[in-house]
């Protein structure tokens, strides 16, 4: 939410935002708006599998926003360095394609997801 890099269409960049806390409100709401479509991360309700193959790992995942779930396939590769603890309970997790997934408390993730998950934290 803070020292935000604004660009043109060319991606160059043509300013800085120091803090979403200096808009007025329809700047604030149009600049997390485009946050939240660029940076969108949802959330992993489930782990359904887990599968190892030719140095990918592949995974079935429930994951969802706002109420609404979705299953979702996604591969990895370097589990080491896409599979990131946030914090003491949370994770991020990057796939092949720079997609983000966010468990928000492995605490609070079913066991067996958990089970599934667990070869993989470092």
């Amino acid at each position: 939410m803070e020292y935000i890099s604004v660009a043109d269409k060319d991606n160059k960049e043509i300013g800085m935002i120091h803090s979403l806390a200096d808009l007025n409100e329809k700047q604030y709401s149009i600049v997390l708006a485009e946050l939240e479509k660029r940076y969108y991360s949802p959330t992993v309700y489930e782990i359904k599998s887990v599968k190892d193959k030719l140095g990918y790992v592949y995974m079935e995942l429930i994951i969802g926003r706002d109420d609404a779930k979705y299953k979702k396939n996604c591969a990895l590769k370097d589990v080491s360095k896409n599979i990131r603890m946030l914090d003491d309970d949370r994770l991020v997790i990057t796939d092949v394609d720079g997609n983000r997934y966010i468990i928000e408390s492995l605490s609070a993730l079913d066991k067996k997801s958990l089970k599934r998950l667990e070869p993989y934290l470092f």
